[in-house]
């Protein structure tokens, strides 16, 4: 019995040990076991993007809390879709918590991209916020085509666009003025659209101008131009001119212009220019005519001389006129009249060793003196047996004058002196009242060359020298008296 409880009891301590040994265990591995916190993905921001070009862009992000894991890949994502993710375009700058920079390149220009900063861990890829951008428009690049095919009004160029500038080309052609740098509002062609080369035609210009030129090429989001070209038009095609002198110097100048049919109606004048100077200066305008036909007559009449002539056509335009024609001369030959001296006096009147004749030009009330006798004799007071003009006989003198003149024709007992002309110099003082040694006798008479039927002058001399009544008689005329003159009345 007391055997039986000893067990008892025995066994009674045995549990109670273990179940407090038990519990002792218990706490203490509850107070030694370490803690463990959650873990995640990091936190990041998305930098606000800057450099931003047609096709190229800086952004980045900072990663400000790595969620309890190592950061192992960074960067931005971007797309021309709202929320991108790593799956779209992506930089990739480096690793670990902090601030980063991002490059995004190949971009497409005039695009707007959404951007996002990205940071990952073995939990997964957080996101940053997500921020916009536009890339600029890429510079249409384009160049003008040289001019060729140059005529009085029109020409032809071009352009060729290598780059639209990744937005659609909508209208292209070239544009001109005639001053530097022209842009569409100028004059201009309109010549399809798209990029690549195209052929431009200019018209409607004017003759002899100087045009500046460039191609231009439009799209939504501005108008590019291309390099400048100058260029100058042709003047018009130049008349045709002739002319050929008369003998009474009436001549006809005329002017052709062989595609006047094709501008029949736009041509303003002919202009006639004229020079007495030289074939290349002097020229002055003489004649315009509004008539449109080909040949054009202008009829002149001319003094003996050298004349030279150019016409061109002008256009009611600005600097509408055509170059010159060439340069025609004309040659305008002086008449040849005949004075014959008729010795008709009372006495032996040597006339040819006394008389000198002299011939002056006639006009607008001028006389003009002109030595156009083709055999006066200059020497004074000449005595030369044989060649005098002697009682009823007479001698021809010619003359050369000019068309359209009244002519003074005088004659004159010339320079006698008591030394070399002894005896007439006694008889004309004692008959004529000489007072000096250089007195002289005139007579003359005004001869209008242009009458026809006066080729040939018949000048009698009558009377007497001696008693004072020696008188010329000129072709049809009554007597005229010599008088005494103490000068030369045409000098």
């Amino acid at each position: 019995m007391k055997r039986k409880t000893l067990y008892y009891l025995l066994g009674c301590l045995f549990v109670v040990g273990s179940v407090v040994n038990s519990c002792q265990k218990d706490d203490v591995s509850e107070e030694q076991q370490p803690v463990t916190s959650a873990k995640s993905v990091g936190t990041v921001t998305t930098v606000n993007a800057s450099n931003i070009t047609e096709n190229s862009a800086t952004t980045g992000g900072n990663v400000i809390d790595d969620g309890g894991a190592t950061i192992t890949a960074r960067g931005v994502c971007w797309s021309t879709s709202e929320n991108p993710s790593v799956s779209d375009s992506k930089t990739a700058d480096g690793n670990g918590k902090g601030s980063f920079t991002s490059d995004l390149s190949n971009l497409s220009s005039s695009t707007t991209y959404y951007v996002k900063a990205y940071a990952t861990n073995s939990e997964g890829t957080a996101y940053g916020n997500q921020v916009e951008f536009t890339t600029i428009t890429s510079p249409v690049v384009l160049t003008t085509v040289a001019i060729s095919n140059i005529t009085e009004n029109s020409a032809t160029s071009g352009g060729n666009i290598t780059d639209d500038g990744g937005v659609p080309i909508t209208a292209r052609g070239v544009c001109w003025s005639t001053s530097e740098n022209p842009t569409i509002t100028d004059s201009k062609t309109t010549d399809g659209s798209g990029a690549g080369s195209f052929t431009s035609e200019l018209t409607d210009l004017s003759p002899s101008t100087t045009y500046y030129v460039k191609a231009y090429a439009s799209n939504s989001e501005d108008t590019a131009y291309g390099n400048q070209i100058e260029f100058t038009t042709s003047a018009y095609d130049p008349p045709t001119i002739s002319a050929a002198a008369t003998s009474d110097g009436t001549f006809t100048v005329a002017i052709s212009y062989s595609s006047w049919p094709y501008y029949l109606g736009t041509w303003d004048t002919y202009e006639l220019e004229e020079s007495t100077v030289s074939s290349s200066s002097g020229f002055e305008l003489i004649h315009t005519s509004n008539t449109h036909t080909s040949p054009y007559n202008v009829q002149l009449t001319r003094t003996p001389g050298t004349y030279y002539y150019r016409a061109r056509i002008t256009k009611n335009t600005p600097n509408g006129y055509s170059s010159y024609s060439e340069v025609v001369s004309v040659v305008v030959s002086a008449p040849v009249r005949s004075i014959k001296f008729i010795n008709n006096t009372s006495s032996n009147v040597y006339l040819k060793e006394i008389v000198q004749i002299k011939v002056a030009r006639y006009a607008n009330d001028v006389y003009t003196r002109a030595d156009l006798l083709t055999n006066d004799n200059e020497s004074d007071c000449l005595y030369l047996p044989g060649e005098s003009i002697a009682q009823g006989e007479s001698e021809t003198f010619e003359i050369t004058i000019g068309p359209n003149y009244s002519v003074f024709i005088g004659m004159g007992i010339w320079d006698l002196d008591n030394v070399t002309c002894p005896l007439y110099y006694n008889w004309f003082k004692r008959t004529w009242g000489m007072t000096t040694t250089n007195d002289m006798f005139w007579i003359w008479t005004v001869v209008n060359v242009t009458d026809e039927n006066s080729e040939d002058w018949n000048w009698t001399i009558s009377g007497s020298y001696m008693d004072g009544t020696l008188k010329v008689t000129p072709s049809g005329d009554s007597p005229i008296d010599f008088v005494a003159t103490p000068y030369n009345p045409i000098n």
